[in-house]
C-alpha cells in the first residue's frame, strides 16, 4: 500500500519539476535579457503585445497544472508490463488504486498540444519542447522579476497544495494502514480459533479412536465367547446326531412277525431283551410291502432275542398276521432310547402327565426344557397366549425355533396319538 502512495506522490512532483523548470528557464533567460537590454528595449512593445498572450496561455496552463494535480489521483488496477513474464518473480498481485502510465501519458500529450508544444515520447523529450518553446516566448518578455514573484507565489500555492493533497494522502494511508492491522488482527484471532478447534477435533479423534479400539477389542473378546460357545455346541450336536444314528427311521420296520397264531390271537417278532425291548411296548403290524395298518400288538412277553405280542385291532381276519410282516413304533428303536420334549398344549385324553408317563414307561427320559440333548420334540396344540384372549401358535413360540436351529426331530401328537393309546 505505501509503494502505491509513492507511485501517485511521484505525480505531484512531475509537475512541481515542470514549473521548476519553467523557474529556472525564466530565471536563465532573464539574465540574458539583462545583458542584452538594449536589444530588448528594442522589442518592449512587441513584447508586451505577446505578454498578454503568454499571460493567458500561462493562466489556462496554471488551471490546466491545477486540474492535472487533482486529477492525478485517477487509479485503476496495473498488472505490470505488456507481455512482460513475472512468473520468475512469484507472478505478485496486480497493484490497485495507483495512477495508471498510460493515464498520465495521455495527460501529457493533451496538455502539449493545449500549450502548443510537441508531444514526444518521454518526459526528457517533452520537457525539452516545452523549454524550447518557453526560451523563443521568454526572449520577448521584459520583466521577468515581476513574473518570477508571480510564479514563485503560484509556486507557494502549489506547494500549499501538494502539503494539503500529502496530509490527505498521509491520512489514507494511515486508515488503511489502521484496516489493514484490523484485519491482520482478525485473520490472527480466525486462525487462533481454528487452531484451537482443530486441537479440540484431534482429541475427540483420540477419543474415538480409543473407543475405537476398545470397541474392537470388546468384539474379539465377545468373538472369542460365541466362537467358544458354537464350539461346544458343535460338540453337543456332533454327540446327538451320532446318537440319532442308531435310531431307526420313521418308514424302516423295528421288528419282523416271526410266527403268528391268528386263533390264539398271538404273534412273535425278533427283538427281545438284547434289544431293550420293555413289555407293554406297542406295535403296528404291516405288511413288508405297505404301509396299511393289518392290526396292533403289544409286548406281553420277551426272552432273549424274541417277544410275544397280544394282536388286536385286526382289520380284515381274511388278511390276519403272518410271517414276514413288520412291527412299527415311531417311538421304539432298538437299543435306543430317546429323550423327548413335549411342546404345546396336550388336552384330554392325552394330558402332558399322561404322555410322559408313558413315555418314561418305555424307557425313554422326557426333558423339561429344549437342550442339544432332545432327539425328539412332540408337538401338541396350540398354546394359550399370556393374556387369555386366544391361542399362540405352536409354530411362533420360541421353544419351537429352537427346535428349528438346532435340527430336533419332531412329531405331532396326532402321529403318535395310537402308539400312545395302545400303550396306555
Amino acid at each position: 500500500m505505501l509503494d502505491r502512495q509513492r507511485g501517485a506522490a511521484h505525480v505531484p512532483v512531475i509537475v512541481f519539476l515542470l514549473t521548476l523548470i519553467l523557474f529556472f528557464g525564466a530565471l536563465g533567460f532573464g539574465y540574458v535579457v539583462l545583458e542584452k537590454n538594449s536589444d530588448i528595449e528594442k522589442e518592449i512593445a512587441t513584447a508586451r503585445l505577446e505578454k498578454k498572450d503568454l499571460e493567458n496561455k500561462l493562466f489556462f496552463m496554471e488551471h490546466y497544472v491545477q486540474d492535472i494535480t487533482e486529477e492525478i489521483g485517477e487509479s485503476g488496477e496495473w498488472a505490470g508490463r505488456q507481455g512482460f513474464d513475472y512468473s520468475q518473480y512469484g507472478n505478485p498481485a496486480p497493484l490497485q488504486n495507483v495512477a495508471l502510465p498510460k493515464g498520465v501519458q495521455n495527460r501529457i500529450a493533451e496538455f502539449a498540444r493545449t500549450a502548443g508544444v510537441s508531444s514526444a515520447k518521454g518526459i526528457s523529450a517533452f520537457f525539452g519542447h516545452v523549454e524550447a518553446e518557453l526560451t523563443s516566448r521568454a526572449s520577448r518578455i521584459t520583466s521577468l522579476e515581476s513574473e518570477q514573484k508571480r510564479l514563485e507565489g503560484n509556486l507557494a500555492d502549489l506547494q500549499t497544495s501538494l502539503d494539503t493533497i500529502k496530509g490527505e494522502r498521509d491520512s489514507e494511508v494511515a486508515q488503511l494502514n489502521s484496516n489493514l492491522q484490523a484485519k491482520d488482527d482478525e485473520y490472527t484471532a480466525a486462525i487462533d480459533g481454528k487452531t484451537d478447534l482443530l486441537a479440540k477435533q484431534t482429541a475427540a479423534y483420540g477419543t474415538v479412536r480409543e473407543e475405537l479400539t476398545t470397541a474392537k477389542e470388546e468384539h474379539r473378546q465377545e468373538r472369542k465367547r460365541l466362537n467358544g460357545e458354537i464350539e461346544v455346541r458343535n460338540a453337543r450336536i456332533a454327540a446327538v446326531s451320532s446318537k440319532l444314528k442308531l435310531i431307526n427311521p420313521p418308514q424302516a420296520a423295528d421288528a419282523m412277525v416271526l410266527e403268528a397264531s391268528q386263533a390264539a390271537g398271538r404273534a412273535w417278532i425278533n427283538i427281545g431283551r438284547r434289544d431293550m425291548l420293555p413289555v407293554g411296548t406297542s406295535f403296528r403290524i404291516t405288511s413288508a410291502d405297505t404301509d396299511e395298518v393289518k392290526a396292533y400288538g403289544t409286548v406281553s412277553k420277551v426272552e432273549n432275542s424274541r417277544a410275544e405280542l397280544i394282536v388286536n385291532g385286526l382289520k380284515d381276519r381274511y388278511d390276519p398276521v403272518v410271517r414276514g410282516d413288520e412291527v412299527h413304533n415311531d417311538l421304539y428303536s432298538p437299543n435306543v432310547r430317546r429323550n423327548v420334549y413335549l411342546l404345546g398344549r396336550f388336552g384330554h385324553p392325552y394330558s402332558k402327565p399322561m404322555v410322559k408317563r408313558i413315555l418314561e414307561n418305555l424307557g425313554n427320559t422326557v426333558a423339561d426344557s429344549i437342550s442339544p440333548q432332545v432327539d425328539l420334540v412332540i408337538v401338541g396344540n396350540d398354546a394359550i397366549n399370556e393374556d387369555g384372549s386366544g391361542f399362540t401358535p405352536v409354530t411362533e413360540t420360541d421353544d419351537y425355533k429352537n427346535v428349528l436351529r438346532l435340527g430336533i426331530e419332531t412329531a405331532t401328537l396326532h402321529k403318535v396319538r395310537d402308539f400312545l393309546k395302545l400303550s396306555d
